[in-house]
């Protein structure tokens, strides 16, 4: 399996005990096609990888995506060979995580864009900004984005102004707010 060395998919998994089908990240393969998922329930990354023939779905340790990023240095895709029962990253060999459960069906969480009920509305956020002015307005775990769209005209459905940031945690700063500039996604 390849897997793009700017991909930190492990920051997703999750971090609480009881919900260990979740502790690892999961490579999921099908129709030849893999993918790494990681979710903790709340939140989900889903990374493309090359995969070869002798690449296995199932969970693989978050230790071994870290020591790949290590390993292969300034290379941009970083080589694990996903085998039944073990991850092999060069000289380093972990035993594949076993009896973990059964992974949750991510698939059936993700926005379908045949639903015609829906619309989506595609607005870039630089995340360090978003996280910086989460922190600088005391936001605790959750913040509320209010994101003003134009209703009317030449500009309907583009996002016209700067992104509002509120707190929306109790004990949370009362009445502070921030702005992120949306970004250019083309």
């Amino acid at each position: 399996m390849q897997i793009h060395k700017a991909s930190k998919i492990e920051q997703c998994v999750s971090r609480d005990g009881t919900r260990y089908v979740l502790t690892q990240p999961y490579l999921d393969i099908q129709d030849g096609e893999g993918r790494m998922i990681a979710t903790d329930g709340k939140c989900m990354a889903v990374v493309p990888v090359d995969v070869d023939a002798a690449d296995v779905a199932g969970h693989v340790p978050a230790e071994s995506l870290k020591t790949a990023r290590k390993v292969w240095g300034k290379l941009t895709l970083n080589t694990l060979a996903v085998g039944e029962a073990s991850v092999s990253v060069g000289d380093y060999q972990w035993k594949r995580p076993v009896d973990m459960g059964k992974f949750p069906n991510w698939r059936n969480v993700i926005p379908s864009p045949e639903n015609d009920r829906t619309e989506t509305l595609r607005v870039g956020i630089n995340p360090e900004l978003l996280s910086r002015v989460a922190e600088a307005i005391g936001a605790g775990e959750h913040v509320i984005l209010e994101i003003p769209v134009e209703t009317q005209g030449r500009y309907k459905g583009q996002v016209m102004n700067a992104i509002v940031v509120k707190p929306s945690d109790k004990g949370a700063v009362a009445g502070a707010f921030g702005l992120v500039m949306p970004v250019r996604l083309d």
